[in-house]
């Protein structure tokens, strides 16, 4: 009997587990405006599955971004500013869950942000940008 409950436990555990898989994409990394297409992408995300930034500056070494303090409905002084600067990027990851997703992970193999897309089409150029911005380091 205990055996069935823990594997009957095991089942339900696997099947919350989220559906993530890894897809190989190998970028472009010579697009024209980068910046630009970055600062779309990230504006654009869903808000359903992430806290969309209001404010979004991709410059030539990093991507300034400001978001709203959880739970606040407005801009306030204790919103939060995040930072990602291209030299400190490690890879960057597609990944097909629910919908499109890049894991952008920096160089000791810590989560930075993701960003999600309803396109695969969106996620990849999005990788394009981003690889093209870390080349000009």
């Amino acid at each position: 009997m205990k055996k069935l409950i823990i594997v009957a436990c095991c089942l339900v555990l696997s099947a919350c587990a989220r559906n993530r898989e890894n897809v190989p994409y190998v970028p472009n990394p010579n697009i024209n405006e980068p910046t630009k297409i970055i600062e779309r992408v990230i504006k654009h995300q869903p808000a359903v599955y992430i806290t969309v930034p209001y404010e979004v500056s991709a410059k030539s070494d990093c991507i300034e971004m400001r978001i709203t303090e959880p739970g606040s409905r407005r801009k306030s002084p204790g919103d939060v500013a995040n930072t990602i600067c291209y030299q400190n990027i490690g890879r960057i990851v597609l990944n097909k869950g629910d919908i499109w997703y890049v894991e952008i992970i920096d160089r000791l193999g810590n989560w930075m942000y993701y960003v999600y897309s309803f396109d695969e089409s969106e996620a990849k150029l999005f990788i394009d940008a981003m690889y093209t911005m870390m080349g000009k380091q």
